[in-house]
């Protein structure tokens, strides 16, 4: 956020200012909602999904699927591309609020507090029981994985992996080492299954008042925002990564 509003302040003049306001009280339904009747001028901590759930907007529910996308590159092809202009024009009018941009936050793999090698085929998970977040999405993956999905809360995660009452867990790298279960897998499967983002929304009211000139600015300095982040999140992935590898 803060590369967002240093570059549009720069690209700008100073004309656009962005002041950034941390809402760790407001869920990211409060932050739609202001975005829609005006008290938020922008909402930052909100994914396609939850986008997607709370508006009732299901062509965009469809981009939070496991499998959808290969990798980063891909994702973002897919946001750039006309067709997806054309799904957030619909959503917008629809809904009072527009989706600006999709900034990459991690990548849900497999992790196993058992030793399997050779995976190539969804029978060989068949019978483990992984832990997954209550959101349906990741229970299909689950299942798509071949595996048994068990929602639990993450307080209990560590607990869970390490006297075996589940057998592993589909989730963020970034999860993995927040709930300190590093010491209890035994396999990873890297496989990239689910993608999730950030997506910066504006009201559609708000965002009509806008120049054409300023649309452009900010979409730009969103640009810029979504390379610096992606940079930031697959480097800290990849550090993850080997910090598990020497295990």
């Amino acid at each position: 956020m803060k590369v967002f509003a240093s570059t549009v302040n720069t690209l700008s003049g100073g004309v656009i200012y962005v002041r950034i306001f941390h809402t760790n009280n407001h869920s990211p339904e409060e932050l739609l909602s202001g975005a829609i009747n005006g008290t938020e001028v922008m909402a930052f901590g909100c994914s396609l999904c939850t986008i997607a759930d709370f508006l009732f907007l299901p062509e965009l529910s469809i981009f939070s699927a496991a499998y959808l996308f290969e990798d980063v590159e891909h994702i973002d092809k897919a946001m750039d591309s006309g067709i997806m202009a054309e799904l957030l024009d619909r959503a917008a009018a629809n809904s009072g609020v527009r989706v600006l941009d999709n900034w990459y936050s991690g990548s849900h793999h497999l992790f196993l507090n058992e030793t399997i090698s050779g995976i190539e085929d969804p029978s060989q998970l068949a019978g483990l029981r992984l832990c997954s977040n209550c959101y349906q999405g990741s229970f299909d993956a689950c299942k798509a994985l071949g595996a048994s999905p068990v929602y639990m809360g993450q307080s209990t995660l560590k607990d869970a992996m390490s006297c075996g009452s589940i057998q592993g867990a589909e989730m963020l790298l970034e999860c993995v080492t927040a709930e300190e279960c590093i010491d209890s897998i035994k396999t990873i499967i890297l496989t990239g299954h689910q993608i999730e983002s950030v997506n910066p929304a504006i009201g559609e009211a708000t965002w009509k008042r806008l120049s054409e000139e300023q649309r452009g600015l900010i979409l730009e300095a969103l640009h810029t925002a979504r390379l610096y982040m992606e940079t930031e999140v697959l480097a800290h992935e990849a550090g993850i990564i080997g910090e598990l590898a020497q295990k």
